[in-house]
């Protein structure tokens, strides 16, 4: 949904990319729903869980190099760039339950 591919699981973190499975002209929309669904379906699975859970999201709106990395052994489908790694940085400084989404990428 929203175009969402979960790319990395790396430890608690997931990292997800809307838009490469359909063109979306509202990005930042686009990414604020994809997650708000996201986090929504999560919500619903533990609901009836005794389960604390805090999310942090960092939300990077850009172009980013996709395809795949490693050896001919081992090959990874993934996502890099400087979006990628500045949304990292933002989950990194949100606290618990926020979402930061620079003002400069909100249409």
């Amino acid at each position: 949904m929203h175009g969402r591919v979960n790319n990395n699981f790396l430890g608690d973190g997931l990292l997800a990319y809307f838009g490469f499975t359909q063109i979306n002209n509202d990005q930042s929309g686009g990414a604020t729903k994809g997650i708000k669904q996201y986090l929504t379906d999560i919500w619903k699975a533990i609901i009836n869980c005794d389960i604390d859970i805090d999310i942090k999201c960092g939300i990077k709106i850009g172009y980013v190099l996709l395809g795949i990395s490693g050896s001919m052994e081992i090959e990874h489908f993934s996502v890099i760039g400087a979006h990628v790694n500045l949304g990292g940085r933002l989950e990194g400084l949100a606290e618990e339950d926020q979402f930061i989404l620079p003002s400069y990428d909100i249409s």
